[in-house]
């Protein structure tokens, strides 16, 4: 990655961290998001990117990954939308009704990379279909 906030070490045990960080630098891919960010007036001519501005602004989109950045975003009135990704298998789904609810909520989050009553809404709606 090239741009990498100070909590990095925090992406393998955080998937919405992760996902957030990734999605920024696919999105920087180029570094054009982030001159134009800071130097939106002067397209032609974008300024050069120090490491300090990439981890600033890496630190800020992780963190919006986080607990405290999806609560904060919540209370702005940003909901979460589950992506087409967020598609679990029959297979899946069969595993998850032999199991019982505790660990079908389990193996939603992590498999998905959502929140705890994300995962439990997510299964219960899982379930109905079926």
């Amino acid at each position: 990655m090239k741009n990498v906030g100070v909590n990095a070490h925090r992406l393998p045990r955080e998937p919405e961290e992760k996902r957030f960080a990734q999605a920024w630098e696919d999105q920087n891919e180029q570094g054009k998001t982030l001159a134009y960010i800071l130097d939106g007036a002067d397209q032609q001519h974008p300024p050069a990117l120090s490491d300090r501005d990439r981890q600033v602004a890496a630190t800020v989109v992780q963190w919006l990954g986080s607990h405290v950045g999806q609560c904060f975003l919540r209370d702005l009135g940003y909901v979460r939308v589950p992506s087409r990704e967020w598609k679990l298998d029959a297979v899946e789904i069969e595993y998850m009704k032999q199991n019982n609810a505790i660990n079908a909520i389990k193996h939603a989050r992590e498999r998905l990379g959502i929140g705890l009553k994300e995962a439990k809404d997510f299964v219960e709606k899982e379930w109905a279909k079926r």
